[in-house]
């Protein structure tokens, strides 16, 4: 097996899918699979190779296909993470259907904001299934209903059992075989088009960077529908033919601890999370709970999906030294949807630059060394584009940017997607020349890139630039704020004819006499760090602020709520319950959605 790693990261990818890859593998790599963990570890872990994962998706195609779905069109996967959704997806792609993975809620206080959701997408999509699990049914059937394009909500169970004559499914590498919702952190949710050329594009280049081997096992708690879950552990692993241990993500959130035990005890070597996981693992696992975890394997452990703050890293890496882990194992990282999922990934040296520049200058737009660590901003650095992709710094008139230049970051490359589902004019404003236009500001050092903020966030007070970064990283150093829920932006005070900055904090304190305090204090934080103050802070309580799918917070869904007054946290209401049961539509025919399915 190490002859094939050798061989395949020395050339272009060796399968011109991940159901070509899925298939080479379970015949060449018989040992390899899935390892399902369950959500507090109640359940035995199920282990699945990936040529009963192959047969199982072989079978659900030939249900598929019997059922009437056919070649090009969308289905929405409501699907927690399992072997449902692996085999579910493949079978989708095997019959020539275009899965579109959204994510169900994860509790009945998120049930309207996840309707809304699954909504949007199967509408903008123009989905004509849904599939999902049966307790999701009254919450779902509604779609049958309200959105114009969908002929069923159809529970997964009925493509159970033993299929129909098993085919030996072929699809065009150049075919549409997903579309990725983006996360809508800056806007509305828009549909990311990739083909199978892309997918493993993006797949190969990651095993390049990571240089995988034979002896690799990816552990991942991140959800499938998500880039991060789906492509980068899921596809990859099936791509490369590594052996993955998969967590529900309700595992990790309910118990940190569960990440790193799993790490420890399958021998893990890669995993991947955002920020926030770390810095939720250094707050929450004691040293009784990590007792006796072996972290000395975990070799390539990805940081991505949102703003990197070293300081968390360097808290993680510090406290579970003593089990073996190794900060040079820490490896941020940048990506993004519409270049499939990865774009830049730091070399495996050990080194860990962070690049201390000047706070004064970066808001004019130059990253200088800061001489003075006072003044300094910290930003760790992402690395260099994975093989055949690149990255460029332009300025406002497209012209690139000198080294320590800060610009616009532009992302090209073999997994670029095709553009994004029926908006042309979108694709058109966002891939120009063959470079997608990404938002995100930045610089290069030697072909190395820093991200310091987002053209559409930046916060300008009298004309200059702040990283609305800068105050919530200052915010969320109090005690008493949590951590990664801290939003801030600006606006214009017309009262005052003056900009302002807006802080919104959550807190679980609720007494008067102590929040007074609290804002003094987050008032005195901010504007030792970031040279001004506050206009004004607003605290409120856990679960108040907007976030999206993968977690990020929404800055312009937030500032919405602020000036409309309604910045409260969402509760589901006993009737809006009963209202989305009533339009479920549970009692319509399944016998009368095949018929209605096989006419077409």
């Amino acid at each position: 097996m190490s002859d094939f790693f050798e061989r395949a990261r020395s050339q272009g990818p060796f399968a011109s899918s991940v159901l070509e890859a899925l298939v080479m593998g379970a015949q060449d790599r018989p040992d390899a699979g899935i390892t399902l963990l369950s959500e507090k570890g109640e359940v035995a872990p199920e282990k699945r190779a990936y040529s009963e994962i192959l047969a199982g998706a072989r079978r659900r195609a030939s249900h598929l296909e019997a059922e009437g779905v056919r070649q090009g069109d969308r289905v929405i996967l409501v699907l927690p993470t399992g072997f449902d959704f692996v085999e579910i997806f493949f079978a989708l792609q095997m019959v020539g259907a275009v899965p579109v993975p959204t994510y169900p809620p994860m509790s009945m206080q998120q049930a309207a904001v996840g309707f809304e959701r699954v909504q949007h997408v199967a509408e903008d999509a123009g989905a004509r299934l849904c599939l999902t699990i049966r307790s999701l049914l009254p919450l779902l059937g509604g779609l049958n209903l309200g959105v114009r394009s969908i002929e069923g909500v159809l529970d997964i169970s009925r493509f159970d059992g033993a299929g129909a004559e098993e085919k030996t499914w072929a699809v065009d590498p150049d075919a549409l075989a997903l579309v990725q919702y983006t996360s809508g952190s800056t806007g509305d949710p828009k549909g990311i088009c990739l083909s199978h050329r892309q997918l493993v594009a993006n797949c190969h280049s990651q095993g390049q960077a990571v240089k995988v081997n034979g002896n690799d096992v990816l552990v991942c708690w991140l959800p499938l529908y998500h880039d991060l879950g789906l492509v980068c552990s899921l596809h990859s692993c099936l791509y490369w033919r590594t052996p993955m241990i998969l967590m529900p993500p309700q595992a990790f959130l309910l118990e940190p601890t569960s990440w790193l035990r799993a790490m420890s005890e399958y021998g893990g070597t890669i995993s991947q999370a955002p920020n926030f996981a770390y810095s939720r693992c250094v707050k929450w696992i004691d040293g009784s709970a990590a007792k006796g975890l072996d972290l000395s394997g975990w070799r390539v452990a990805l940081v991505t999906a949102e703003p990197v703050n070293p300081n968390a890293i360097d808290s993680f890496a510090g406290k579970f030294a003593s089990l073996g882990f190794k900060r040079g194992t820490l490896c941020p990282a940048y990506g993004l949807a519409e270049c499939t999922a990865g774009v830049t990934f730091p070399r495996l040296d050990g080194i860990d630059p962070v690049d201390e520049v000047d706070r004064e200058a970066l808001s004019e737009g130059r990253a200088v060394p800061a001489a003075n660590p006072e003044d300094a901003v910290a930003l760790p650095s992402l690395g260099w584009p994975m093989p055949g992709h690149a990255v460029r710094i332009v300025d406002e008139e497209g012209t690139d940017c000198p080294d320590r230049v800060v610009g616009e970051v532009l992302v090209s490359g073999p997994s670029l997607m095709e553009g994004y589902w029926q908006r042309p004019e979108a694709t058109r404003e966002a891939v120009r020349e063959g470079w997608f236009h990404t938002g995100d500001l930045g610089y290069l050092v030697d072909g190395e890139l820093y991200i310091c903020g987002r053209q559409k966030d930046l916060i300008i007070v009298r004309g200059r630039n702040y990283d609305p970064q800068d105050f919530e990283r200052a915010a969320e150093s109090v005690e008493g704020i949590r951590q990664g829920c801290v939003v801030a932006f600006g606006t214009y005070d017309e009262d005052k004819s003056s900009d302002a900055v807006i802080l919104i904090c959550e807190t679980r304190v609720q007494d008067e006499k102590a929040r007074t305090p609290l804002i003094n204090k987050l008032r005195s934080v901010v504007t030792d760090a970031c040279s001004i103050p506050a206009s004004e802070i607003l605290l409120v309580p856990p679960g108040s602020l907007p976030k999206t799918s993968s977690g990020k917070l929404q800055r312009r869904r937030s500032r919405q709520l602020w000036a409309a007054g309604e910045l409260a946290p969402k509760r589901t209401r006993r009737r809006d319950l009963a209202r989305m049961a009533a339009k479920s539509g549970l009692g319509f025919a399944v016998s009368s959605v095949r018929r209605r399915l096989q006419r077409k």
